[in-house]
């Protein structure tokens, strides 16, 4: 699991936490420990729970327990269960908006990238233009060529 994933979901565990008055945090804790989660997952041990001080704890434990995602999905379960849908969908809400953000943010680091790769197109562009110029100095000269083979002709027709 990446540390900026863990400490994502840990701050945003927390905010949502920290929604909670006493007496939900309580009901929510008290959930935590008998909720029913995939096979895969175990239940946080009473004891663990009990220890637990404040909200920013609960969400340490939660990310640790069960990974920032499952933690998610937990408390997300825990919350509606305890009649607190609104601050479960503030959290998803919160989640998708800050990978928004960081997508924005490295799409937006890799344009810049691109834009070092468009000056290089750009360089190449001008002396490409400057070929040209050339190419054309070369057609004028040409030109002149057929002038005076021209000339030549004429000179044949007066014998």
């Amino acid at each position: 699991m990446s540390s900026k994933m863990y400490k994502m979901a840990r701050e945003h565990l927390a905010n949502s936490l920290q929604e909670l008055v006493d007496e939900e945090l309580k009901k929510f804790k008290s959930k935590l420990t008998y909720v029913e989660l995939k096979k895969k997952l175990k239940n946080i041990p009473r004891g663990e729970i009990k220890k637990v001080s404040d909200h920013e704890d609960l969400a340490e434990i939660l990310v640790n327990h069960y990974g920032s995602w499952n933690a998610v999905k937990v408390t997300m379960k825990i919350l509606k269960k305890i009649h607190q849908r609104h601050v479960a969908e503030r959290l998803l809400y919160d989640i998708k908006e800050n990978d928004k953000k960081n997508k924005k943010k490295e799409d937006d680091e890799t344009d810049d990238d691109d834009d070092d790769d468009d000056d290089d197109e750009t360089d190449e562009e001008e002396s490409s233009d400057d070929d040209d110029d050339d190419d054309d100095n070369d057609d004028d000269d040409d030109d002149d060529d057929d002038d005076d083979d021209n000339d030549d002709d004429d000179d044949d027709d007066d014998k």
